[in-house]
């Protein structure tokens, strides 16, 4: 698979509104009979894993979505802007101006930029904690579980035929580091990212005509006409 950056912003619909209901979960641990009493609706173990593999974490700090089966990663702006100013010339500053692709010859390879596709989490809370012993001091217990972690990320394989690599990473979520999730990500490195797409109008509509934040579209630089869009 061949990911495709579309470096966007999220378009929002005016006059929408939207409400905070259950907050954030895991997607392992998701409010299955809250949200089936609620609005009754059944949230399936398959489609829970489609939103997981969805997930991208960038490299260089950020998040975006897988959007089509050919990889199409969607992210907001300041995501990309580090992989646009370098992928920039002197004439065509693509952060700036922006850019879309109309064929795959013309999709700008991306050298550097790795992005990391969530495809497993193991509750290894167990395995982190069986480590500290009875009578440990307070460094000799961290110590432990250091080192279990460390054992635990090994275990996860560095490659795999379908793969560019898949690495794993032992993360403290919550609740003061008293669980602890083994990801497992996919990793896409420079030989297959491509960016594809860079539009600021969608953000700099929803700034003025919902947020009316005309202000802040004027500080970073985006040009508005009486239309809304960006010039």
């Amino acid at each position: 698979m061949i990911n495709r950056l579309l470096a966007a912003a999220l378009v929002l619909a005016a006059g929408t509104v939207a409400r905070g209901d259950e907050g954030m979960w895991l997607l392992t641990a998701p409010p299955t009979a809250a949200v089936k009493y609620a609005y009754g609706i059944d949230i399936t173990p398959d489609w829970l894993l489609k939103m997981q593999r969805a997930a991208v974490r960038f490299q260089t700090g950020g998040s975006g979505s897988i959007v089509s089966a050919k990889g199409l990663v969607m992210t907001n702006h300041h995501v990309g802007s580090d992989m646009l100013l370098k992928l920039s010339t002197q004439a065509n500053n693509l952060l700036k101006d922006g850019f879309i692709v109309r064929t795959n010859d013309a999709e700008l390879k991306c050298p550097d930029l790795e992005l990391n596709v969530l495809w497993e989490i193991k509750d290894v809370t167990a395995d982190v904690f069986a480590a500290v012993k009875p009578g440990m001091s307070a460094a000799e217990a961290g110590k432990a579980r250091r080192m279990a972690i460390a054992h635990i990320e090994s275990s996860v394989g560095d490659s795999t035929k379908d793969f560019n690599a898949l690495n794993g990473e032992v993360v403290g979520l919550i609740f003061d580091g008293n669980l602890h999730s083994l990801v497992a990500n996919v990793a896409y490195d420079g030989r297959t990212n491509r960016a594809v797409a860079v539009d600021v109008r969608g953000m700099a509509e929803a700034f003025k005509t919902v947020y009316n934040a005309t202000e802040l579209l004027t500080e970073l630089g985006v040009a508005c006409g009486e239309s809304g869009k960006s010039k």
